[in-house]
């Protein structure tokens, strides 16, 4: 009796992964096409923001910009969600916000 609500817990964790993979992939694609021909991603972001809230930057060791989020309801969530999962590899990434 108890493999039913355990089969229907990992279905749900597994769309739930899904569902942010494919957030993560959206964002990353839309990252790349932002900075493309850009020399100051940064900047960029500063004279023009995404969306009603503040765009946010992931940072390596709290000044090494690798990533900018942008683009989701609650960016803020987001960077934070990728951050802690580049933390994996090793590191320490935090979120600022960029505008």
């Amino acid at each position: 009796r108890l493999r039913r609500p355990v089969k229907q817990a990992l279905n749900a964790l597994s769309r739930i992964i899904i569902y942010v993979m494919k957030k993560i992939i959206i964002a990353s694609i839309a990252l790349f096409l932002t900075a493309c021909g850009r020399d100051n991603p940064e900047q960029y972001f500063q004279d023009n923001r995404s969306g009603n809230n503040s765009d946010f930057g992931i940072y390596k060791w709290g000044y090494d910009h690798v990533a900018t989020v942008h683009g989701f309801t609650d960016d803020k969530h987001a960077c934070e969600m990728m951050a802690k999962a580049l933390e994996i590899d090793g590191g320490k990434f935090i979120c600022k916000p960029i505008n």
